[in-house]
């Protein structure tokens, strides 16, 4: 799909077939010891920008394993979604839960 101006060609994880769906997905944790993957949580900004220039008609979707975080309860996508919601616009946080094979809104 082409993106940005001047427009360029970038491979969302999936696009449908008249492009009114487009989402990228990402297999994140907490790190072992339970702190904040903050690389990860760089390459999600990345991610956005990358939706953020993405066809306004479109339902633009990050799309984020269920992970909780034991000591706040918290999952990652949450997290994200708390710490960054500057950066989100018009863009819906999923969560995929691997045990139910549910997504969920954050």
């Amino acid at each position: 799909m082409q993106i940005g101006n001047p427009p360029k060609e970038h491979k969302f994880d999936l696009v449908s077939k008249d492009g009114k769906y487009i989402a990228e997905c990402k297999c994140y944790t907490w790190t072992e010891t339970g702190n904040i993957p903050d690389a990860k949580m760089a390459k999600c900004d990345q991610t956005i920008l990358y939706l953020t220039h993405a066809p306004a008609k479109s339902r633009k979707l990050l799309v984020m394993k269920k992970d909780l975080r034991p000591s706040k309860e918290e999952t990652l996508a949450k997290y994200y979604k708390r710490t960054h919601h500057h950066l989100i616009e018009d863009i819906t946080i999923v969560e995929f839960d691997p045990k139910t094979q549910f997504l969920t809104e954050v």
